[in-house]
């Protein structure tokens, strides 16, 4: 039936309710959280920045539907970890229900490796600098193929392979028709996520396999270089300034979206409250079985508390909407917010030509409780309380760096092509007073 209930066979009075096999309920939730190659790419991407890398690459064969490689630097796994790596649930970031109200990093969930097995080819390949040799295994349905890991050649660090996307789901594989559309949505999220990590001195490459010319290469650029090799060198953090930090964001802003863009950004930098304290003060509150949805204004956990740095085109600068950029990273994750797109864009409104629109990086810091990244499937979209309060503070944020950033304004016009019929009057003046010289 259309409606999604069971048919009832012809004579039967009643349809028996049957609990569906584990494979299929697998390949089911896979289907959500995989949804194409870029998701993927932005589940490992993440997982590989909780790592510690400092370098990440990521290599697509035909989109990504025939293979998505992601190599990182990092920590690598364990010969242990690799026979859990695939499982669902399994991760290395909690352990119990409150470590998941406090978490800070990424895949917290520990679906992705165990979705993207359940629906393509998986393959890792990993080394910790303190073992001898690196360890392979390859993944169908979340269990290991051999049954344990295999020794292998390897550098330290972690490389993921998927292979033959959708390989199992021929109709979901069908609608995929376009390679260079897939391609250009994981060459997206790379681009994101190196302008957002430019300032902690991660570097990423995104090309194609089999291609010389890379498509991203943040690690090229000088000041992110040199934060790569403090990073590398596990420095003191102070000798590294939000100066230098600013520097390579903007750097890498410039190489991935035009030195035009660097060259009109503003700093952004606002804030209200006491994020830490707001913090521990719901962490504790949940500790002791106080609900987040009991909102009382009048509790500490409640309190209205933000972070946010970022860059911003001034008033001089305007593309049309199909090439503009919106970067919104919330407690470090990639996220779409349409409230306070808007309300950003709203600013802009009364600076820019009509359908001008603007260059937006926002790093947003918000209390861990006050956020449930897990409405989503893919953890794209996100909830989280004061986000009216929020919008407005960070817009009259964005108002205030823009006036104050200069009075004068600049904007490019088409220079004007005379007509024929033009310049045959231009001549016939010219004529005219070359006969008055004369005389």
């Amino acid at each position: 039936m259309s409606d999604g209930t069971a048919s009832i066979p012809s004579g039967s009075t009643s349809a028996t309710i049957r609990q569906l096999p584990e494979e299929i309920v697998n390949r089911i939730a896979a289907g959500e959280v995989v949804q194409r190659p870029s998701s993927i790419a932005k589940e490992l991407i993440e997982n590989s920045q909780d790592a510690g890398s400092s370098s990440i690459e990521i290599t697509c064969t035909k989109g990504g539907m025939e293979s998505l490689q992601i190599t990182d630097d990092g920590c690598g796994m364990s010969k242990a970890d690799l026979l859990l790596a695939a499982v669902r649930f399994a991760t290395s970031k909690l352990t119990t229900f409150d470590d998941l109200k406090s978490i800070r990093t990424f895949g917290f969930r520990g679906e992705a490796l165990a979705s993207a097995s359940m629906v393509s080819k998986l393959s890792i390949l990993t080394k910790q600098a303190s073992a001898e040799v690196a360890y392979k295994c390859q993944y169908t349905d979340g269990e290991v193929e051999s049954g344990f890991p295999k020794a292998a050649a390897g550098t330290n660090g972690t490389t993921v392979r998927v292979d033959n996307l959708f390989y199992n789901i021929p109709s979901r594989r069908k609608s995929f028709t376009r390679d260079s559309e897939e391609y250009n949505r994981v060459l997206d999220v790379t681009q994101r996520y190196a302008v957002h990590r430019a300032g902690d001195g991660i570097g990423f490459i995104c090309k194609k396999a089999k291609q010389k010319m890379v498509d991203l290469n943040t690690k090229s650029l000088p000041t992110v270089q040199r934060l790569m090799r403090h990073k590398k060198a596990k420095q003191n953090s102070s000798s590294v300034t939000e100066q230098d930090k600013v520097k390579a964001k903007k750097e890498a802003v410039g190489h991935v979206f035009g030195v035009e863009v660097s060259r009109e950004l503003l700093t952004l930098d606002c804030g209200e409250g006491d994020v830490q304290a707001v913090s521990e003060a719901a962490f504790k509150a949940l500790q002791n079985g106080t609900a987040m949805t009991a909102h009382d204004p009048s509790l500490p956990q409640f309190n209205f508390a933000y972070k946010c740095s970022g860059l911003v085109t001034n008033a001089s600068y305007n593309v049309k909407q199909s090439s503009a950029a919106f970067l919104i990273f919330i407690n470090d994750r990639l996220v779409d917010c349409t409230g306070l797109k808007k309300a950003i864009e709203a600013v802009y409104y009364d600076l820019l030509p009509m359908k001008g629109k603007p260059f937006v990086y926002l790093n947003l810091e918000v209390p861990g409780p006050h956020v449930d990244v897990n409405v989503h499937p893919t953890k794209k979209e996100v909830a989280f309380l004061h986000e009216d309060r929020l919008c407005e503070s960070i817009a009259i944020a964005v108002r205030k760096t823009l006036s104050s950033s200069t009075s004068s304004r600049s904007f490019k016009v088409a220079s004007v092509v005379p007509t024929a019929a033009q310049e045959a009057r231009e001549k016939e003046r010219e004529k005219e007073r070359e006969k008055e010289r004369e005389k």
